[in-house]
């Protein structure tokens, strides 16, 4: 219980905020606007990444691929946490009359970790495998096969 009584969930803190203090912190379209153009450059990632694939060198295809992973965790990512903020925006941060129970905010929480750690995975991937195109040249064909890499990023 909070110290003015209420008994609302855990992820709920009092605060005394204006209606028209919450239009004053960032509009929705404010929000949308950056979340279509993260969207967006992503998309063309993809697209450049699919033409580079096309071009078909098979010794850049296993970073090829640790690429593509890490394009789209970002992409799905941006997907999932824009959608859940930018309907926040609209409501105006009314998080008590949308998710009484805090299951969105866990999932937010949930989410951001799960897409934040991710690309630190796929780079460390990245890295070890571009270690070993370094230091073990003739090896690494057997080693980081395109399967292998898809296997990693789906472990990721």
């Amino acid at each position: 219980m909070w110290p003015n009584g209420s008994s609302l969930g855990p992820c709920f803190r009092p605060t005394n905020i204006t209606l028209e203090e919450r239009r004053l912190i960032a509009s929705p379209w404010f929000a949308a606007s950056f979340c279509v153009v993260g969207l967006a450059s992503n998309l063309l990632a993809l697209s450049v990444l699919a033409g580079a694939r096309q071009g078909g060198s098979h010794t850049r295809s296993s970073f090829l691929t640790f690429l593509c992973g890490l394009v789209l965790t970002d992409f799905l990512g941006l997907l999932v946490t824009g959608t859940i903020v930018v309907s926040q925006h609209a409501a105006l941060f009314e998080w008590h009359a949308v998710d009484p129970g805090c299951r969105l905010c866990r999932f937010m929480g949930v989410v951001m970790i799960f897409f934040g750690l991710s690309p630190l995975l796929l780079g460390a991937a990245m890295a070890s495998e571009r270690y070993l195109g370094i230091t073990r040249p003739f090896s690494r064909p057997a080693v980081a096969s395109q399967r292998r890499a898809w296997a990693t990023v789906g472990l990721v």
